[in-house]
C-alpha cells in the first residue's frame, strides 16, 4: 500500500457558484483584467460579508461549517486528481496544515479548515482510507523558517507519520510556503530516501471547469539524492565495496535501465571478481574488456593482492600474491609440457610422467622407480626451474622462492601480519618496490611485457570504466 502525505496551502480548495463556474477559494489576486478576483466571487456568492470573511481562514471555517450542504461544490484543486487516480491503492493520507495562534499575523491565511474539508471529501470518496491533520504552528512554529521547520519535520516524521517498511510515500508539496515544502523534501528524503516519490502540479485553465490540476511524476526521491548517493558511491569505490555500491544505485536502475545502460552488468561482474570467480567475472563483462591473454588469471590475482592491501587486509594481500605465482607456474607447465603431465582435477595436485627425464635429463626429481609423482608445490618450482633455465638468475623469481619459508611462518600467525613483514617476505622494502616485483616475477614466467599490473589487469580497466561512468552520471 502507499501513504500520501500534502502540505496544503490557500490554493488548494475550489468552489462551484450558482453559474457552475469554479473559483479558487484561496486567490484573491486580480488577473487579466478582473475587477474581483476569485476569492471574493467565492464569498459574493456565499453572501457574505468581505470585512468579514475576506481572509483565508475565517472563509474557509464557514464553508467547514455548512460543509454538508456545500461538499458537492467543492474540490481539492491541486491533489485532488491524483487522489481520485490513487485513491484505491492509499492506505493513509496526512494533510499538513497551518493552525498558527491569535497573536500571529499570518493565522488569517491559515489552512486548518482547507485541510478539514479536503478530508471530509476524502472520507466521502473512500470512507476506508484513514486521513489525519497533521497541526503546524501550534506551538509557535514559523513555516518561512527554515531551520526552526525542519526540526519540526524531523519530529512530525518520527512521532506522527507511520510508514511501514518498504510502503511507499507519496509527498505532495505544492501548498504552503516554500521552507515547509524543502524541509519536508529534506528530511523525508533522509529517513525514507528510495520509498518516497513526488508529483507536481500545474494550475490550469480547466480548473474553471471543476477539473482539478494535472501532475506529473511520480519523480523518485532517489533523484533528489543523486548528487550525495554519487558521492557516496565513488567513495565506495575506492574501497572496491562493489556490493555496496549495487545495493544503494539498485533504485536507479531500476528507475532508467536504458540511460544506465551496462553498468549494472558491470558492477555484478566486479562483484565476481572480488569473490576471485574470474571467469565469471569475465563472461559477464567482455564485451567492455580487451581480449584476455592466456595467463590473465595469474595477473588477477595478483592484482587482488594489491586491491586487499589497499583495503588494509595485508593478510589476504600475502595470500593472493603467492598464489598468483603458484597458480601461475602449475598453469604454464600444463600448458607447454601437458604430454607429461596428468589426471589433473580440481583441488588436487596433477602427476607428472617419468618421460619428462629423457628430455631433461638434469631434472632434480627422484621418481623413486615410479612412472609418475605428484607433481607437488616444490616439484612444480623444480620443473619450471629445469625447462626456464633463466628464471635460476631471475631477482623477482628468487624473491619468491625465497618466501616459502616466510610465507609458513606468517600464515600461522594468528594475530595477522603487517605491510613490512609483507614486504620483508618479498625482499623489498615498500609498497612501489613489492608491486614492481610481483609483475616482473609474473612476466618472467609468462614473457608478458606488462609495466605494472594495473596495466595487466583487466579488472583495473573496468574499476576505472565503473567510477567513470558514475561520476559523469547526472
Amino acid at each position: 500500500m502507499t501513504i500520501l502525505i500534502a502540505t496544503i496551502g490557500t490554493r488548494d480548495l475550489m468552489y462551484q457558484i450558482q453559474s457552475g463556474e469554479w473559483y479558487n477559494v484561496g486567490d484573491d489576486r486580480l488577473q487579466n483584467g478582473q475587477i474581483i478576483g476569485e476569492q471574493f466571487e467565492v464569498i459574493d456568492d456565499l453572501g457574505l460579508n468581505p470585512e468579514e470573511y475576506g481572509n483565508y481562514r475565517p472563509l474557509t471555517e464557514y464553508i467547514w461549517s455548512e460543509r454538508e450542504l456545500l461538499i458537492d461544490q467543492l474540490k481539492p484543486v491541486i491533489i485532488g486528481k491524483l487522489l481520485l487516480d490513487k485513491a484505491q491503492e492509499l492506505s493513509h493520507v496526512y494533510l499538513v496544515v497551518t493552525n498558527q495562534n491569535e497573536e500571529v499575523e499570518p493565522r488569517k491565511k491559515d489552512t486548518i479548515f482547507a485541510g478539514k474539508i479536503i478530508k471530509y471529501w476524502l472520507e466521502k470518496l473512500n470512507n476506508n482510507l484513514q486521513v489525519t491533520i497533521i497541526n503546524l504552528g501550534e506551538n509557535n512554529e514559523n513555516p518561512s523558517d527554515f531551520e526552526q521547520i525542519f526540526k519540526w519535520w524531523q519530529t512530525t516524521w518520527r512521532e506522527h507519520i507511520k510508514v511501514n517498511n518498504q510502503e511507499k510515500i507519496i509527498l505532495c508539496l505544492k501548498g504552503g510556503v516554500g521552507q515547509t515544502s524543502e524541509a519536508a523534501r529534506i528530511s523525508g528524503l533522509s529517513l525514507y530516501g528510495e520509498q518516497i516519490e513526488f508529483y507536481e502540479f500545474q494550475q490550469h485553465k480547466t480548473n474553471r471547469q471543476g477539473i482539478p490540476s494535472p501532475y506529473l511524476g511520480p519523480f523518485l526521491g532517489t533523484n533528489y539524492l543523486w548528487d550525495r548517493v554519487r558521492k557516496e558511491s565513488l567513495q565506495l569505490l575506492e574501497n572496491y565495496n562493489y556490493a555496496a555500491v549495487e545495493e544503494i544505485l539498485k533504485p536507479y536502475f531500476q528507475q532508467d535501465t536504458k540511460l544506465w545502460s551496462s553498468t549494472p552488468t558491470l558492477i555484478k561482474a566486479s562483484i565476481f571478481w572480488q569473490q576471485g570467480r574470474f571467469e565469471s567475472f569475465y563472461n559477464l563483462a567482455k564485451q567492455s574488456l580487451p581480449q584476455r591473454t592466456k595467463y590473465w588469471m595469474a595477473y588477477e590475482q595478483a592484482y587482488t593482492a594489491i586491491v586487499r592491501i589497499e583495503q588494509q587486509n595485508t593478510t589476504e594481500a600475502m595470500l593472493h600474491s603467492f598464489r598468483s605465482v603458484e597458480g601461475l607456474i602449475l598453469e604454464w607447465l600444463k600448458e607447454n609440457y601437458s604430454q607429461y603431465i596428468t589426471h589433473y582435477q580440481p583441488n588436487q595436485y596433477p602427476k607428472l610422467k617419468k618421460t619428462i627425464s629423457q628430455e631433461f635429463s638434469n631434472l632434480n626429481l627422484d621418481f623413486q622407480g615410479k612412472n609418475e609423482i605428484i607433481l607437488q608445490g616444490w616439484q612444480q618450482i623444480e620443473l619450471i626451474k629445469t625447462v626456464l633455465p633463466n628464471l635460476l638468475n631471475n631477482q623477482d623469481f628468487q624473491a619468491f622462492i625465497n618466501t616459502r619459508d616466510w610465507r609458513n611462518t606468517l600464515s600461522h600467525n594468528l594475530g595477522g601480519i603487517g605491510e613490512q613483514d609483507l614486504f620483508k617476505a618479498w625482499g623489498v622494502n615498500n609498497l612501489q618496490e613489492w608491486k614492481k616485483r610481483l609483475i616482473k616475477c609474473l612476466n618472467a614466467i609468462t614473457q608478458e611485457n606488462y609495466s605494472s599490473l594495473y596495466q595487466a589487469s583487466l579488472f583495473a580497466c573496468l574499476h576505472h570504466q565503473v567510477k567513470e561512468k558514475i561520476a559523469k552520471m547526472i
